[in-house]
């Protein structure tokens, strides 16, 4: 198994309550082309990390309804343009109305060798990038990518450390969950140390075979969401952690067999690990060596934490409120996209 810390930068910040039920809430805006002042349609507009997405119309109007009270991050997509995105707060019964001016880009499709099969190097860098991405669990097998010849995967001369990014949106399908996923892989890192990624993901259901298919995908979505990252801490701030199945220390360094400095229960944590801040939905984090996580006092299922600085506001799925996310190791460390769920989803 691969030790090594984790970083998850998600760039989308989804802060909804567990079983609040979705509002009228909505957001809408026009898209117009910087250089004609023309509108802009068949524009790809979504809620990263969320299966909320639209397309723009042909006088460049979007339209999202019915979006959970939270901090979201909008991403406004298009062959031949820049990616925009806007970090948007959205309050309950709030009418939310944000433009987009695109700027003209060229891809410069010389850049990446499109045919892989002939391409050794691209085709070593591509197998380190799935098994960096999709991390090590058995859902990392169910993942295919459809057009992987839209990344860019590249190591600096006399370096070993891999770089990459797409320059159209990578599609992928997951055979466990029944999505298909399209993400825009902004920037993707390997080192020695650690693996660092940031993408702009949009989720989509994709049709069951069967009504026994259908139970199967809820059942491995279901089970994927149990003792997660994001199930942790909707149970922590909701002061249910213990109840949930978890237990959660203090420690000097991330063993998983290292005496604990301290021990939180439901409501011990609360000031001790995070504090509320004015915005209800929103966390200050504050610990400062590593928080250890076991989930039913499985060993196996150990995860360790530790913050980048002092302090971290996070939303209540644990997303930081900004480029800059929680380490994650352990447990954590080794599931990656692959046993990602939309922020939206909650299990029935």
């Amino acid at each position: 198994m691969n030790s090594r810390f984790v970083k998850f930068i998600a760039m989308a910040l989804l802060a909804t309550a567990a079983g609040a039920e979705p509002l009228s809430n909505s957001l809408s805006g026009q898209i117009i082309d910087a250089m004609t002042n023309a509108p802009i349609y068949y524009v790809n507009v979504f809620l990263a990390n969320t299966t909320f997405g639209t397309t723009s119309n042909a006088n460049g109007h979007y339209y999202i309804k019915n979006i959970p009270a939270g901090s979201y991050t909008l991403v406004i997509s298009h062959i031949g343009y820049e990616v925009a995105t806007q970090r948007t707060l959205i309050t309950p019964t709030s009418k939310s109305i944000v433009n987009f001016v695109l700027h003209p880009t060229v891809i410069e499709m010389d850049t990446v060798r499109i045919d892989v099969a002939r391409d050794r190097e691209w085709r070593r860098n591509f197998k380190v990038f799935e098994k960096e991405f999709l991390g090590y669990s058995e859902n990392a097998s169910a993942c295919e990518f459809i057009n992987p010849e839209v990344l860019r995967l590249f190591r600096e001369e006399g370096s070993e450390e891999l770089f990459g990014q797409s320059f159209l949106p990578l599609v992928m399908t997951h055979a466990n969950f029944g999505y298909r996923v399209r993400i825009i892989v902004r920037s993707f890192r390997v080192t020695d140390e650690n693996t660092t990624y940031m993408v702009l993901p949009i989720f989509e259901e994709m049709a069951p075979a069967s009504d026994e298919q259908a139970r199967e995908w809820a059942d491995n979505r279901r089970s994927a969401f149990h003792g997660s990252f994001r199930h942790f801490f909707d149970a922590l701030f909701h002061r249910q952690f213990r109840e949930a199945g978890f237990s959660l220390e203090e420690v000097e360094d991330a063993k998983r067999f290292r005496t604990s400095t301290a021990q939180y229960d439901s409501r011990s944590a609360d000031g001790e690990v995070y504090s509320s801040t004015d915005y209800g939905l929103i966390k200050r984090l504050h610990f400062p060596y590593y928080l250890r996580i076991r989930y039913k006092e499985n060993w196996a299922q150990t995860s360790f934490l530790k913050l980048p600085f002092d302090t971290v506001e996070v939303d209540w799925h644990g997303n930081a409120l900004s480029d800059i996310q929680i380490i994650r190791s352990g447990h954590w460390g080794e599931r990656r996209f692959a046993d990602e769920l939309p922020l939206d989803y909650r299990p029935q």
